[in-house]
């Protein structure tokens, strides 16, 4: 894969020592174990976006982080700055499954434009992992914004979507990404979030996807994520100045802009505890503004926001 097998195994000894488990996968409870691993892996790290808004539309780059592509230097980076990206998140997951032997690749992803769900970015900006288990293919992708752990067999053939909680993944007409993954929402209706097809892919291949998602056009420089599981196992997540709390089954428990006077850190602060708040603080000076926390363009942003609720 990337580096050595000696490299491959250390970087993963340390991670495990951080998360305090041994991240072995049981064959006859894989989906319990991956899911079991991934709640304790997001009540350690969080998903955020910190990585690509650290730039305005005028100046150059300021982001100290900058993606590598390579699967040890990301989840070396994940470890040393407490979260990250999709790249991060499902390349730590992708080395969990290869050490346990469990057959898998990676996968690329059309994202869909979150203001307008019908129409997708130009190119893939996004990776998931499809693993094979007992002959059948299943999408795993918690590095999807943090709050997807769902195992997901892939339909084939005229079979139905596969549903798990508020997600579900059904088959396309189209030719090279012929499957979508989708949000279910609490009426009914179902959002397309990415498509993606079953061809292998790596990380390497995704330069240009970087330099994209390093640039000022891309949707997250008008936009804060920050995900997390806390103490009590309900995922914390921040649009912007939207607070959404839910569990880990997709229940709704709390959805608000926070009042003007309270700032996105002090509430990370109160729901993920001052170590994670502090490393929150320390990606950019514009969290420690004490009324917004974080850098955004307000009008963009807050249509944007209600889109991906």
């Amino acid at each position: 894969m990337f580096g050595s097998f000696e490299s491959s195994n250390f970087v993963l000894a340390r991670y495990r020592r951080a998360l305090g488990m041994r991240c072995e996968l049981d064959p006859e409870q894989l989906a319990n174990n991956l899911q079991a691993i991934a709640v304790k892996h997001f009540q350690t790290y969080s998903f955020h976006s910190l990585y690509f808004n650290l730039h305005d539309k005028t100046s150059e780059p300021t982001c100290d982080m900058p993606l590598v592509l390579n699967r040890n230097a990301l989840i070396h980076q994940l470890m040393d700055h407490g979260g990250g990206s999709c790249f991060h998140h499902n390349a730590v997951f992708q080395a969990i499954l290869d050490a346990n032997h469990i057959e898998n690749w990676l996968v690329s992803c059309l994202v869909h434009d979150p203001l307008h769900p019908e129409n997708t970015f130009d190119f893939a900006t996004h990776i998931a992992i499809v693993f094979k288990h007992q002959g059948v293919c299943y999408l795993f992708d918690p590095g999807w914004d943090g709050t997807s752990f769902s195992i997901f067999p892939v339909p084939q053939g005229d079979n139905p979507p596969c549903t798990h909680q508020q997600h579900q993944v059904r088959r396309t007409n189209h030719a090279e990404f012929p499957l979508t993954f989708e949000e279910m929402k609490p009426d009914g209706h179902c959002v397309p979030r990415y498509d993606f097809g079953l061809s292998p892919t790596a990380i390497e291949d995704y330069q240009d996807a970087i330099d994209y998602l390093n640039s000022p056009r891309y949707a997250f420089h008008t936009l804060f994520l920050f995900t997390q599981i806390d103490e009590q196992r309900n995922i914390i997540r921040f649009v912007n100045r939207r607070l959404i709390i839910q569990t880990l089954q997709g229940e709704v428990l709390h959805n608000d802009e926070l009042p003007e006077e309270e700032s996105v850190l002090q509430k990370i602060t109160e729901h993920l505890g001052p170590q994670t708040g502090m490393l929150a603080s320390l990606h950019t000076e514009d969290f420690k503004n004490p009324s917004l926390g974080v850098r955004v363009c307000e009008s963009a942003a807050s249509t944007l926001t209600m889109s991906c609720l």
